[in-house]
This record gives C-alpha cells, structure tokens and sequence, in this order.
C-alpha cells in the first residue's frame, strides 16, 4: 500500500521495509564495533522502539543485558515537553555502558531529560541509538551515536511509531500526507 488512512488521517509510504532492514543491519555493525569487549545495558524505550530493538539486537548479535523502560512526552501529534517515566530501570548502571535504543528523535526533551536521569546513576558510558532524528526540531543539546536516518520535520508512523497508540504493526513507515 503506498498510502493508508489511520485514525482520520491520510498517510503515504515513506521508507519500505527493505530500506529499513538496510539502516539496520548498517546500525547493528556499528554497535558491534562500539561495543566489541563490553556487555552494555541496552535500554529500550517501550513501545515505538520495540520492532527496531528487536531487528537491530538480533542483527548485531550484542550480548548485552536488556532493560525496557516506559517514558513518553506526546500527545496525539505533539510532544508536551514533560516527560512520563512509567517503568524505569531498577538495577544499578554504575560503571557500565548503557546504550538507549529509541525509534525517533524529536524535540529531543525525552531522551535529554532521560539522559540526565541516568548520568546521575554514574554509568562508564550512555549513548543514543535511534532509527530516525528530526534536526531540524532538536531543541536540546543531544548527542546521537547511532542515528538511522535523518528526516524532515513531518510525522511518521509505522514499525512501531504510533499515532494515538495506531499504526505500531505496520511493517513500511508511513508520512503524514500534506494537504
């Protein structure tokens, strides 16, 4: 399908799910690298990044310890600039490499506000991996180690990117379609 309707709204394909492989498997051998002689922490930020956590863990094969957290600042198409922590690490991270995956980079509010969370635990590292990164809505000084794709500032849904909790199952990644 090169354009569906989700919840009122129409949008069109914009990545297929062979690009999106191709991101991954260029992600997986970076992390390999990154992470060759550690066993990092991998924090995956639940819900939107679970297929792209998925994919990218069993393609890099990293032998890491896996931990899901629950945060968000959106609402419908908006961030609101707060985050939400509704599952968040309970073990410690001090001395260890932690490796945050997430499916987009926005505003940056929630992974900035994240980050700051974890430095405080004092863990030998933290980096960022994200499929896809909005620069032009970055709004805080976020470092990203491991970013997919960089896109323009239009709404995506699909492989786990939602729209008021639809479109997650959709294999392709979807666009909002201008009017």
């Amino acid at each position: 399908m090169d354009s569906i309707e989700v919840a009122g709204l129409q949008f069109v394909k914009f990545i297929d799910q062979k690009q999106i492989s191709l991101i991954v498997d260029r992600l997986a051998e970076d992390i390999k690298k990154q992470y060759y002689n550690s066993r990092p922490i991998v924090v995956i930020i639940l819900k939107g990044s679970i297929h792209f956590a998925s994919q990218l863990l069993l393609e890099s094969e990293l032998d890491a310890e896996l931990v899901f957290i629950k945060i968000s600042s959106y609402d419908g198409l908006n961030s609101t600039g707060k985050i939400n922590i509704e599952l968040d690490i309970t073990q410690s991270i001090e001395n260890r490499d932690v490796l945050i995956i997430e499916d987009i980079v926005d505003t940056g509010t929630t992974l900035y506000q994240y980050k700051m969370t974890l430095v405080d635990r004092r863990p030998k590292s933290v980096k960022i991996c994200t499929l896809l990164m909005k620069p032009s809505k970055l709004q805080y000084p976020l470092e990203v180690s491991f970013c997919g794709l960089e896109i323009a500032d239009k709404f995506v849904i699909g492989y786990g990117l939602d729209y008021n909790e639809q479109g997650r199952n959709l294999a392709d990644i979807y666009q909002l379609k201008e009017e």
